[in-house]
């Protein structure tokens, strides 16, 4: 996350897909189902990306084995205080 006051790039549904190599309509559906990247709301209506978190979210569904594919795109689960 950026938390200097610098200037972040905010994208579209479109050009946000276009970065990850998907179709936009893919995105509406992860926001709906609560997958894919952060995005941000403006004005009631307006969805943007700040592309940083696109990019460290994609870095994040890296994967080097198929058991590792539920791991892309959800929250992570709590934990528990056994697990801390």
């Amino acid at each position: 996350m950026n938390s200097d006051l610098s200037p972040v790039r905010l994208l579209t549904t479109p050009q946000a897909a276009a970065l990850m190599g998907l179709r936009p309509n893919t995105l509406e559906i992860w926001r709906v189902s609560g997958k894919g990247p952060a995005y941000r709301k403006l004005a009631g209506r307006a969805v943007r990306y700040v592309e940083t978190e696109v990019i460290e979210w994609l870095a994040a569904c890296r994967h080097r084995n198929t058991s590792e594919y539920a791991l892309c795109g959800r929250a992570a689960a709590p934990q528990t205080e056994a697990a801390q």
